[in-house]
């Protein structure tokens, strides 16, 4: 039967009858959003929360049941990024340079800024204060960059944020993986911990010590086992 084949005829068949689905998403997620660049590709339903605080550039392209939350912040998208399947981005600020891809079921949460040409990949969890410039998340990896609760001076129990005035919130920098890093699958990077340029964590470690530039971690704690 040559090209004709029984697979191609429906393979086509599914192709067209998608096309109006993908553009209703599409045509749906430009009306709910502050702007929403040229080219961008919707595949299955956005969930849009907080619209008119979101940004998102050219050739862009949304996997299925992605949740993009700005209620009480602001979401920037560059351009040419990828949001696979199921990425939840909860921004209080979050800024996610050109050229990235973010895996599924990722899910990012705070005050996060990820360089361009960065690489998250499936099911990596960055919350609080994150910053990743062009690095490699292998899937799994957790970086927990939130403030610590509070606790009473008299009885050392823990508060919740908003039993305590903002001075008693104790603050740390920012988690930072940098150039040139990668951080292995189901690793963990602790609040204020720096991640040299060139630097690799080794797959299930737990980082809570900064990271030197062209070296190479491993263990729980993470300890250096080689440098470069």
């Amino acid at each position: 039967m040559g090209k004709w084949t029984t697979d191609t005829v429906i393979g086509n068949l599914i192709k067209f009858t998608m096309l109006p689905v993908r553009f209703f998403f599409r045509l749906r997620t430009f009306f709910e959003v502050k702007y929403l660049g040229h080219g961008c590709r919707v595949i299955g339903p956005v969930y849009i929360s907080g619209g008119k605080n979101i940004r998102i550039g050219r050739n862009c392209f949304f996997g299925r049941n992605v949740v993009l939350d700005a209620t009480g912040g602001h979401l920037e998208i560059g351009d040419r990024c990828e949001i696979r399947d199921g990425a939840r981005i909860y921004a209080e600020s979050v800024r996610i340079g050109s050229d990235v891809t973010i895996g599924e079921n990722s899910f990012l949460v705070g005050k996060i800024n990820i360089g361009d040409k960065a690489w998250i990949a499936r099911n990596c969890d960055l919350a609080g204060e994150v910053l990743v410039e062009q690095a490699i998340l292998g899937p799994g990896v957790s970086c927990v960059g939130g403030a610590d609760h509070p606790r009473d001076p008299v009885t050392h129990h823990v508060l919740m944020k908003h039993d305590a005035p903002l001075s008693q919130i104790p603050e740390k920098p920012w988690i930072r993986i940098s150039q040139g890093a990668w951080v292995g699958q189901n690793a963990i990077i602790l609040k204020g911990v720096q991640i040299g340029e060139g630097a690799i964590v080794g797959a299930g470690s737990v980082v809570s010590r900064s990271v030197r530039p062209l070296t190479t971690v491993a263990g729980n704690p993470a300890r250096e086992i080689k440098k470069s």
